[in-house]
Parts: C-alpha cells; sequence; structure tokens
C-alpha cells in the first residue's frame, strides 16, 4: 500500500473551522464531539470553510482514504460477525446526499447498527496514516471528522462514548488481525470502485 500527496495547495485543515475546546477533544479522543451541533462557535467556522469543504488528510491520497475505510467496514462485517455484505462501494451513495466517500450494503434492519463494523474504517484509516509517521493534531481531526457518520449511527444505539471507545479498543486488535484482507480489499476497489459481497469474500479467502 502506497499513500501519495494529492494537491499541496489544500492547505486548509478541518482544524482550522472547530473550535478550540472540541479540537482538543478531538485531538485526544479522535470523536466527533457528540454537541457539536449546538456549539456556536464551531458553526460559525464551518460557516466560513472554503466552497468544497477541507480535504482532510491532504498528505494522503483521497482514493486510499476512502478505499481502506469502505474495506475495512466490509472485512469485519464479513470475516469477523459473519453478516452479509451485498456489496462495497468506494464511490458516493447517492441517496446520502454526501459527494465524498463510499457504503457498504449490508443485509441488517435499517436501525441496526454494528459498532465493531462501524468503528472499523476509521481504526483502519487510522493505522495507515501511523504508519507513515507520528499523527499530528491536525491528523488526529482529520481521522475523527472521516469517522463522524459512522460515530453518529453508533451513537443511536444509546451506548455512551466512553462504552465506545472500549469498543473500539477491541476493534484495533480486530483490524489488526485482518489488516492483510483489509488491504487486499482496498486495493480491489481502487481498481474497481464497486466489488459485490461474493467478490470481496473471494478476495478474502472465503468463496
Amino acid at each position: 500500500m502506497t499513500a501519495t500527496t494529492t494537491d499541496p495547495a489544500l492547505t486548509a485543515r478541518a482544524a482550522d473551522f472547530i473550535c478550540r475546546r472540541h479540537v482538543d477533544a478531538m485531538a485526544a479522543t479522535m470523536m466527533w464531539p457528540a454537541d457539536y451541533d449546538r456549539c456556536i462557535p464551531c458553526v460559525a467556522y464551518w460557516d466560513r470553510m472554503p466552497t468544497g469543504g477541507v480535504h482532510l488528510l491532504p498528505h494522503i491520497d483521497a482514493g486510499w482514504c476512502v478505499a481502506v475505510h469502505e474495506a475495512a467496514h466490509a472485512v469485519v462485517y464479513i470475516c469477523h460477525l459473519d453478516v452479509t455484505v451485498n456489496y462495497a462501494s468506494a464511490l458516493p451513495n447517492p441517496d446520502s446526499g454526501y459527494l465524498v466517500g463510499g457504503y457498504v450494503n449490508v443485509q441488517l434492519a435499517p436501525n441496526d447498527f454494528r459498532p465493531t463494523a462501524l468503528w472499523a474504517g476509521q481504526v483502519a484509516l487510522h493505522r495507515m496514516v501511523a504508519d507513515l509517521g507520528p499523527l499530528t493534531r491536525a491528523d488526529r481531526v482529520d481521522v475523527a471528522c472521516n469517522g463522524r457518520y459512522d460515530l453518529w449511527q453508533m451513537r443511536q444505539t444509546g451506548a455512551t462514548d466512553a462504552a465506545l471507545l472500549a469498543v473500539r479498543s477491541d476493534v484495533e486488535t480486530i483490524v489488526g488481525r485482518l489488516w492483510p484482507r483489509i488491504v487486499t480489499v482496498a486495493e480491489a476497489l481502487l481498481s474497481q470502485p464497486r466489488l459485490s459481497g461474493d467478490q470481496i469474500r473471494a478476495l478474502c479467502g472465503m468463496a
């Protein structure tokens, strides 16, 4: 796996548009703040964000970031939780309203959120970035931003942030064990942005 700088001109970071209190918390925990939408300074900063937003982890190839994140979700669903994955995509979900990122479609009830699999995307991204060297404060905030929607889903389960952090600790071990498979699926997503569940299972040696 390699990572490359995408555009040196993209110097604005998410930490530049979030209040100091939340930057401190995100740098410490790499969790998106639950009260962000109620923070007047944060909302005001976000309104001043450049057109098109900021590029998270600008020194890492954006395609790798998406592919690793989605591959980790899919591999943990299949190899650890034995949940059926219909497909994984490194392209935005047209129904989500988001312009970036990918998604994994699984055979679960709409509100059946699985924190172990949801954490996997952010944990895998963190591992990839950490392999390149120590994370800066801005990097840690970007990693927290990367897992924002996944964390929102996890919080819908009613679990406390302390409980979710304990789950993340376990997921770090799971992702480490499955890392070769995650890399294999991520590489495949880069060349073929949508993979079926059967294709992913085959790549994981589970066909």
